[in-house]
């Protein structure tokens, strides 16, 4: 069973990251999925409400991205995450990335 991103170290003013590594059925074309219903800058830089979403690296087996966004924008960015792709049915591993 997947669990939500949770933090108590969500600093409102420092940009941080977390790296969400999907796997299960297809979890690149779910995170595709994902990112392509997300809104993209001038720049093709997908996110919404203060946070993006870039990937990190996929293969067959696993897709890697990093969701990054300043206080609580980081929260919503994940619980999105978390929102469709568990519903796709892909398992979900979170790992919180020091703040920059």
């Amino acid at each position: 069973m997947n669990q939500r991103f949770e933090t108590s170290n969500v600093d409102k003013g420092a940009s941080t990251s977390v790296r969400l590594t999907v796997t299960g059925p297809h979890p690149r074309e779910a995170v595709m999925e994902w990112m392509e219903d997300l809104p993209a800058d001038e720049l093709g830089v997908r996110g919404r409400d203060g946070w993006i979403v870039q990937e990190v690296s996929a293969d067959d087996d696993t897709a890697v991205v990093d969701i990054t966004a300043a206080g609580e924008a980081l929260c919503k960015g994940a619980d999105e995450a978390f929102d469709v792709l568990d519903a796709l049915g892909c398992e979900l591993a979170w790992e919180e990335r020091p703040q920059e």
